[in-house]
């Protein structure tokens, strides 16, 4: 055995060799992720967001080896969870949804900067798209799209917010139709809204057939945002059958997200556990079943899919603009 003096103490060559292993141990990254990853959702419990992000909880939970935990932050028409997510640490282990519609409506119909640079936040992969009915209660006279336009007095809607996506599709749908709406604020999420529609609250609304499923009793979808009927409503006529093309685009996206300056190499982890949980067969099953459409996309998709909904919101503006006068008035 070979040993080396120095300062009178001899030290063996193993004993070095434990030490410099010891010290190369130390100094080695771990493995991402090595702890649970808290996934944020901007709405409540029960909403759209909340149980797409517990459907894909369970698949991308296995395929990263860690829990996912949901923590819902609702308020603000999705505002407030997305403002939590883009200003949380941007180390990997808290992704969500960043909700980007009332961010750009603040952008665009009301020309105010938006809380936060919604361009910087980093993109993990956009998992579906949502598409939303106006609907009214059962017990409405309304029976029909031709029957809203009709009505010769304001109808009031049930809405989660300013700047939310019932507020948007109704405010800028009513200018160009030419039928005068109101607002009853403050539901925490769509469902709620059309729990409180459905009960009296407001005379009608806007939801998924997500939303909608559970109250089939209680309310009767007029019109689809989409440029084809949805297989669960087939009765219903789109926008584009009823003479604005222009608003068969709008849709709400799930986009997953996390916080800007997230080291590239953890997105790209995440990124390929999110890619193979979509592919799930239960996945593509449970979003048939729920009304969602599947869109599995990437950061560069998914930018130019916002890019394209920034270009649907700019050419409703117009309507906007008219739906804010006739407020006033």
């Amino acid at each position: 055995m070979i040993s080396i003096k120095r300062l009178g103490v001899w030290i063996t060559l193993p004993v070095l060799g434990l030490l410099f292993s010891g010290l190369a141990v130390n100094t080695v990254e771990a493995a991402f992720p090595e702890k649970p990853i808290q996934l944020i959702v901007p709405f409540g419990a029960g909403g759209g967001f909340d149980k797409l992000a517990r459907t894909l909880t369970a698949p991308l939970a296995k395929e990263l080896g860690v829990a996912v935990a949901i923590v819902n932050n609702p308020g603000a028409g999705g505002r407030r969870g997305s403002i939590k997510l883009f200003k949380s640490k941007p180390d990997g282990y808290t992704i969500g949804f960043l909700h980007f519609l009332p961010f750009m409506g603040d952008e665009i119909f009301f020309n105010k900067k938006p809380a936060v640079d919604y361009k910087k936040i980093s993109i993990i992969q956009m998992v579906a798209l949502g598409k939303n009915f106006i609907f009214v209660p059962n017990s409405s006279p309304i029976k029909s799209f031709e029957d809203l336009k009709s009505a010769n007095r304001t109808i009031k809607f049930a809405s989660t917010g300013i700047g939310s996506t019932a507020w948007i599709y109704i405010s800028a749908l009513s200018a160009a139709a030419g039928f005068n709406v109101d607002f009853v604020m403050g539901y925490k999420s769509l469902p709620k809204a059309a729990m409180g529609a459905a009960r009296g609250d407001a005379e009608g609304g806007v939801g998924g057939y997500h939303q909608l499923s559970g109250l089939m009793k209680e309310i009767r979808p007029v019109i689809f945002f989409h440029n084809k009927r949805s297989p669960h409503f087939s009765n219903v006529p789109t926008v584009v059958e009823r003479g604005f093309p222009n608003f068969a685009g709008l849709s709400t996206p799930y986009i997953v997200s996390a916080p800007p300056g997230t080291p590239e190499d953890r997105l790209k982890i995440i990124r390929a556990a999110l890619a193979k949980a979509v592919k799930q067969p239960s996945y593509a099953k449970w979003a048939e079943k729920t009304g969602y459409i599947l869109s599995s996309a990437g950061p560069k998709d998914t930018w130019k899919a916002m890019n394209d909904m920034a270009g649907i919101f700019k050419s409703l503006v117009p309507s906007f603009k008219a739906a804010k006068e006739k407020s006033k008035k």
